[in-house]
């Protein structure tokens, strides 16, 4: 089994400390080992009012459609306010096995275990079927299942032996102890090989199984904690026992950042996390907030610790549009309202927008930019421009749909 919590801080990377949902709130680092903070500066906040249903035509002009869910379905509002039902295309009813995992939801994928075989189904269609059988019962006995263009690697249990397999082809045993981590763009496998005694090493191994080279070593499980893939760019980013943030696409490796003091190495010290573009978010318990790194390792944000005390550490970050601006809404741990900041690279953040019920702690990140108009999907979505003087469209809470009907929106997304 994995030494460490790469499934928990997998996690943590959209919801790391809310009760009731994820694990608990990191403990507060002692004043003496917290650094300077920027003030937090308060721009003219905008609270939201009680939420009318929709009318036939939304009464503003958006700088882009906006998808909103319900439960009677998805409702689309147009850049003129025109709101309309998204119908969605027909579609056979998809048939799974009990025990099926996705892969590749875009590539709508799924693996699962036919009489000992991992098989990876795509379109209903087994896509590649394992040469051997093992004896692991159930898809969720598997420890690993990665994919990628180039092919497979998966581990069989928690603990056991790991294989390799181009897609037109068998499997093949690489390691019989550590795990695969993460597929590169290069077409090259990082993978974990040690133990607690002597100390892990991350390896990056061909397609068919060759050592290629090894990336760092003495790495404990706290530095492997760290480790995050970036699947979108095909990279993957982890610290060394250098303390220094490092990035590979599998044939090179490049310095991004000195972490030293930032308690990267030791149990709960660090959290990394790897945003769109390239972007890391790094937070400490020994710094009472985030930063901000670029791809080239730039500190281009610094984002303090809520003083609220039922506001955690952490939040939902979304970078804009080039890295010039940051949105960033903490999470509450009691639940209840939430506050929207804007950092701008070498400002102290503003707050620009709050809310009496914030986004659900469950879901995916309620942040997202379209151009200068950043989406913040709580209770009743809003769109603020960010652009200069914070403007907000308010978006409707409940929707009339027919017949006397009101439901309530759920989700809200660019379209």
């Amino acid at each position: 089994m994995r030494p460490h919590g790469k499934g928990l801080v997998a996690a943590l990377a959209g919801l790391a400390v809310l009760a009731g949902c994820a694990s608990p709130a990191r403990p507060t680092p002692s004043a003496a080992g917290a650094r300077a903070r920027p003030h937090v500066r308060v721009a003219a906040l905008h609270w939201a009012a009680p939420a009318p249903t929709l009318p036939p035509r939304f009464a503003s002009r958006l700088p882009w459609p906006v998808v909103l869910s319900t439960s009677a379905g998805r409702y689309l509002i147009a850049r003129d306010g025109v709101v309309r039902r998204l119908v969605p295309a027909h579609r056979a009813p998809a048939r799974y096995p009990a025990d099926f995992i996705w892969v590749n939801w875009p590539k709508r994928a799924w693996a699962t275990m036919h009489t000992g075989h991992l098989e990876i189904v795509r379109n209903q269609k087994v896509f590649w079927r394992s040469a051997r059988a093992y004896r692991v019962g159930t898809t969720g006995k598997m420890n690993e299942i990665l994919t990628s263009r180039a092919g497979i690697a998966f581990q069989i249990r928690a603990s056991g032996p790991w294989y390799q397999a181009r897609w037109n082809g068998p499997e093949h045993l690489v390691g019989n102890s550590g795990w695969p981590e993460a597929w590169t763009r290069s077409g090259n496998l990082v993978a974990v090989q040690g133990d607690r005694r002597d100390g892990y090493r991350y390896s990056v191994y061909s397609i068919s199984g060759t050592l290629v080279a090894t990336l760092a070593t003495g790495l404990n499980v706290s530095l492997l904690d760290q480790g995050d893939a970036n699947p979108a760019l095909g990279t993957f980013w982890f610290i060394g026992t250098d303390q220094v943030l490092y990035r590979t696409d599998g044939r090179t490796v490049t310095r991004v950042a000195d972490l030293t003091g930032f308690g990267a190495a030791r149990a709960n010290g660090a959290l990394l996390n790897v945003l769109a573009g390239g972007y890391v978010q790094m937070f400490s318990d020994h710094w009472r907030g985030q930063l901000i790194f670029s791809p080239d390792g730039q500190m281009v944000a610094s984002i303090p610790a809520p003083t609220n005390r039922a506001t955690a550490g952490l939040g939902w970050v979304a970078v804009g549009p080039g890295g010039r601006a940051f949105a960033y809404a903490p999470y509450n741990v009691a639940g209840g309202g939430a506050t929207v900041y804007l950092v701008r690279p070498g400002e102290a953040p503003v707050a620009i927008y709050r809310t009496a019920r914030g986004a659900s702690p469950c879901g995916g990140s309620p942040l997202s930019w379209h151009g200068s108009w950043l989406l913040f999907a709580a209770a009743r979505p809003v769109l603020i421009d960010a652009s200069g003087r914070h403007r907000v469209i308010k978006l409707p809470a409940m929707l009339s749909v027919g017949g006397g009907r009101v439901v309530r929106v759920f989700s809200a997304w660019w379209k």
